[in-house]
């Protein structure tokens, strides 16, 4: 590019000085401008840029400069690939000077402008149409790849579900079997006959579980009351121990019952009276002497707590032994 700048910048100022006379004094005067001729050097020294700055300079003092705006014009379209701007240029040239024996060749330069612009317009449209392409492309292959995931993930769960079915009908084949079987023999159970002896059957089982139950509810009672004779007897034997005197007492009451038919007095109550002492008998509870001595089953934790240090913890009561009705 060094090599033949130069020779075309040569030749555009040949062009712009036009052949000796035809050249009109407008534009002669415009080239005497210091700064055009150091533009023109600066072109053919290959210096695009300086070339450039120093039109536009002229062009901020003189915007009506014809000869600089077909320079300017000229530079952008071989050098720089600036078509708009050389359109431009161009264009102003041709209004500044309508008439110029240049005006052809302008003309003609200008239209080239404009279809080097197209062009390159049309090549950026098909570059840019082309990445597009190339990125919707892409995108499309990134949402078919994660789609072929998503497929494989669904086959895989689909696989599973179908054996998990296949196992819950072989299950159910197996409970169908099982259920045919029930009722088979169901069936064959059923008769008139057989039920009857069946009936049968029940009711003598029946009839002997209650006779069996009521042996024992007998066997029990009597040894509830067996055992609540024996606590008495045991509870009246340890009073009679505990007493003061070691039983005598007690001793010489039986003596006289049995020698001459007298009984002491009982020195313990055989109803519950609210102030007396009391002889606990068998089936006797805290709720029942309450409501024999209150009139209410509420008051039982008062006889309780009264005898606290002779009852059992629980507050059961042990036939035979002696308690205070407060």
């Amino acid at each position: 590019m060094r090599y033949w700048l130069p020779a075309m910048f040569s030749l555009q100022l040949l062009f712009l000085c036009g052949c000796g006379d035809s050249v009109s004094d407008t534009e002669s005067r415009e080239r005497t401008d210091a700064l055009f001729t150091e533009a023109v050097a600066a072109a053919d020294r290959g210096d695009v840029a300086a070339a450039r700055a120093l039109y536009e300079e002229i062009l901020t003092r003189d915007p009506t400069n014809g000869t600089v705006h077909l320079s300017l014009a000229m530079l952008l379209q071989d050098s720089s690939k600036d078509y708009i701007g050389a359109i431009y240029h161009y264009q102003r040239y041709l209004a500044l000077q309508p008439i110029s024996e240049k005006r052809d060749l302008v003309i003609s330069r200008r239209d080239a402008s404009k279809t080097l612009l197209t062009s390159e317009l049309a090549a950026s449209v098909v570059e840019r149409t082309q990445q597009s392409l190339t990125l919707e492309r892409d995108s499309l292959s990134a949402s078919l790849s994660e789609a072929k995931r998503t497929e494989a993930t669904l086959r895989s769960k689909l696989t599973v579900q179908e054996e998990e079915l296949n196992a819950l009908r072989q299950e159910n084949k197996e409970l169908s079997r099982l259920v045919e079987a029930l009722r088979t023999a169901d069936s064959k159970t059923s008769s008139p006959a057989l039920a009857e002896n069946t009936d049968t059957r029940r009711k003598a089982l029946l009839a002997a579980r209650e006779e069996a139950l009521k042996e024992k509810s007998s066997a029990e009672d009597a040894a509830l009351a067996s055992s609540d004779s024996i606590a008495a007897i045991r509870a009246q034997a340890e009073q009679m121990l505990n007493a003061p005197d070691g039983g005598q007492a007690a001793i010489n009451a039986a003596t006289r019952e049995a020698a001459e038919g007298q009984t002491d007095a009982v020195p313990y109550l055989t109803v519950p009276t609210p102030g007396k002492k009391y002889l606990v008998r068998p089936g006797d509870t805290l709720s029942k002497l309450s409501r024999e001595a209150y009139g209410t089953p509420g008051q039982w934790r008062r006889i309780r707590d009264a005898n606290r240090s002779s009852t059992n913890p629980d507050g059961r009561l042990r036939a035979g032994e002696v308690i205070l009705i407060p």
